[in-house]
Order: structure tokens, then sequence, then C-alpha cells
């Protein structure tokens, strides 16, 4: 497949900036991946060398092989692989497999969990449900075997069928002595940068203790009470206000490290994104969660990469008309042209909206984009009807859908997202797919 003639609408491949080329590049490089070993796999966490897929019940973890200085950084599913091997029918089975391209890529698989995360059962009352003697007789086995733990994070643990926790995650995890894996897995407090806090053991040991002795909400299998799937993503408000203080203080550390952390043209499509959040907290809920090499990240919640990579798998954007109803951070409109689309016409409520999306165009470098500001609820409907409506804007869609149905009226096919996932509504708006 050449790039060059996949993106050929947009201005011209010669004058894209080189971290778009590396996008294109890298997207590429997935797409011939996932052509060949799984084509009809569902993207649950995407990353840009790293990505994990759910297919008939199997998680399926993928990485590109890196350069770390160690062998255990350049082959990071292979020491996952491993370290599942270890627990395997000693602390729970999840019957892992590991596929590999010498040199390309590596495969880690496993069943997949459903049902509740540590983190959940804590937010319910019900972390009360794995026995702190379970945790710790995990914990210990995994220090005699010299495994230090990274990942004890209450969202990589889930509660088993037999009531004990199972651990998802060894990513970073690390072979060590006993000794120090027993300090790195079970100390209760450790000291960092010069104080002492309690560690995550400590803080996760405390909520089970804690709510062992509180009363809980009856447990309900329905769901009503507790959430009954894994939730990769988060649109916790509370979530996305604290990674916006991240990219606060991203945008004030001097120096910046990375050469496209410091670019002005992702400094200032950063900047705007933050005060457009912080102008307007009430749609905190649209600022997506992306990433470049070198540390260039916007935090938010919902990761714009499993967003459209469930878009641009279903709906072809190739000489397309789209227009956009709602903010996404201008990455609906980018992407759209990156795809191929003609043109884009994005409407957005406030010029704080539509600065944001102006600054995701250039730093992008993208062309045949019009953003228009809404001016106190007037629609300006655009002079010919689209291909394809966008309406990714959570808080427009639930404030106002029949605002915003009005406004993408007249396209052929009109994408809109909802906390349970995208919805692809045809011409009289009726769904035909609800992910």
């Amino acid at each position: 497949m050449n790039l060059k003639a996949e993106h050929n609408l947009v201005a011209s491949w010669d004058e894209l900036p080189h971290w778009t080329k590396g996008y294109l590049g890298n997207q590429h490089r997935w797409n011939e991946l996932l052509k060949v070993q799984f084509p009809s796999a569902q993207l649950i966490k995407w990353g840009l060398i790293k990505r994990v897929y759910l297919l008939d019940g199997r998680i399926i973890k993928v990485s590109f092989v890196g350069s770390g200085d160690s062998d255990a950084e350049r082959h990071c599913l292979r020491n996952e692989f491993e370290m599942n091997q270890v627990c395997e029918g000693k602390l729970w089975e999840l019957r892992p497999a590991f596929q590999e391209k010498s040199g390309e890529w590596e495969m880690l698989k496993l069943d997949y969990l459903s049902g509740h995360t540590l983190n959940q059962l804590i937010e319910i009352n019900q972390a009360g449900k794995i026995r702190l003697f379970s945790l710790i007789h995990a914990l210990l086995y995994l220090s005699w075997k010299g495994l230090s733990y990274k990942q004890l994070r209450g969202r990589h643990i889930f509660l088993g069928s037999d009531g004990h926790p199972v651990f998802i995650d060894f990513g970073g995890s690390k072979w060590s002595t006993r000794r120090e894996a027993f300090w790195n897995n079970l100390a209760p407090i450790k000291k960092e940068k010069g104080e002492w806090h309690i560690s995550r053991f400590g803080y996760l040991a405390t909520c089970i203790l804690r709510q062992s002795f509180q009363r809980s909400p009856k447990y309900s299998d329905s769901g009503e009470v507790a959430p009954s799937k894994r939730s990769f993503e988060s649109n916790d408000e509370i979530i996305v206000r604290l990674q916006l203080g991240k990219n606060r203080e991203d945008l004030k550390q001097e120096p910046v490290k990375g050469s496209l952390s410091s670019s002005t043209l992702f400094r200032a499509w950063k900047q705007s994104v933050v005060d457009w959040a912080e102008a307007f907290p009430e749609q905190i809920c649209d600022v997506f969660r992306w990433e470049f090499d070198e540390g260039a990240v916007i935090w938010g919640g919902d990761s714009w990469g499993v967003i459209w990579d469930e878009i641009r798998r279903k709906i072809e954007f190739g000489g397309k008309r789209v227009l956009e109803y709602g903010g996404s951070m201008g990455l609906g409109p980018v992407h759209a042209r990156l795809a191929g689309a003609e043109s884009v016409v994005s409407l957005a409520d406030g010029d704080a909206a539509q600065r944001v999306g102006r600054n995701a165009t250039a730093f992008f470098g993208v062309d045949q984009i019009e953003f228009r500001t809404i001016a106190a609820g007037n629609l300006e409907r655009p002079a010919a009807s689209a291909d394809i409506g966008l309406a990714l804007s959570l808080s427009a869609n639930e404030a106002d859908w029949p605002k915003v149905r009005d406004a993408l009226a007249g396209c052929v096919l009109v994408i809109r997202r909802t906390r349970q996932g995208l919805e692809f509504l045809q011409a009289d708006l009726k769904s035909t797919d609800h992910g």
C-alpha cells in the first residue's frame, strides 16, 4: 500500500509534518499486521507500539519489538508470558500463549476476564470480597519466585470465580532476588522522592480490611449495583480533571523533554485543549486521550485511538464530504482528512472549541477543514449536505440530541458517540450498529 497515494487528498505528502507522517506510517504497520493475524479483533487499548485486542473470548496483547537497553525491554511480551507461566495453575488459569515474528512483533494471548476489578469493588464498597490473605498469598508466591510485580493497582486485579485475586498485567515487572521482590510486593510503606508514602499494597490492603468490616450493599450479579464488564477507558470526571492537571504541569515544565513535546504547534494545541476544558467544565468528557512518541501526551477520558479505530474500520472516508457537530479536539476533522475525506466542516459552540480545532489542524498539517462557530444558538447550515456526519461530543449529544440530529439531518450517515459506544445511523437516523 502506497501511503502517499492513499492520502493524496491531504495537501501534499511532502508538506506534512514529520510527526503526522510517522503516525500514518505506524498506522499502516498495524493495518498490515491485523490483516494477516486477526482482522476481526476489537481494539480495546490503543498505543503507538503496544495494543490490546479482544477476539473470541481471548485478550491479545501485541507489541512491536522495541530497542530497549535490556532483553526484557526489547521483548516485553515474552517476559510477560514467562511470568504468566509461573502463575498458571498455581495462582490462576488464563491459558497463556505466545507467538512472535523475530525482530518484528510479539503476541501474548490470555483468557478474557469479565466481572469486577478491585478498583470497581472498592468504588461500590465490595473490596472485602477479596480476602486479604489471598492477596498476600499471591504476592508471597511471586516474591518466592523472585518476581517484582510493578502493576499492583486495583484496575489490574480481578476477582476470580473462586474469590481469589487475578493479576492481568505484568508489564514492567522484573525478575529480582527474593528479598527485593518481597520488599517491592509487600512493603506497606515506601520512600519516594525523599518522603515516605503508603505503598500500593498498603493502600489496597487498607481498603480490603476497612470494607471487610463495613455493612455493604447487597451484591448484584445483574450489574445494577456493580459494573458487569471491564472498563478499559474512563470518562470519570475526577480522573479526567487530574489528567488535565498533568497537562497544565507539562506546559509549565522547562526545559521540555522531547522535540515534539517542545514544538510550538503541539504546545499551542495542548494549551487550547486545557483552556477550553477549564472554560467549559461541563464538556470535560469531550477531552480525549492522545499520545505521540517522545512523551508528547494529551491526557483525557476516552482513548481517541480506540474510537477512531472502530470508525475507520467500518466507514470509508475517501472522497467523502464530512460535517461535524460538537467539538472533538479537532481530531475528528483531522483524521477524516487523513483518511481521505474531500472536505470537512466543523460546527462548534463558541470560539474556544473552534480554537482547539484550528490548532489541531495546524499541528497535523492538513487542509480543507472549515471551522464555524454557532453564535447564540443559531445554526448556519452548510450549503450542501454531507456524506458523513460526526456527532462525537458526549456533552452535545446528551444535552440536546434533537439539535445535533437536526444539524446533521442532511448527512447520509451519522456516527453518534454515547457512553455505551458508537452508533452508526442512516439518513433516517435509525441505528444500524451499536459498539
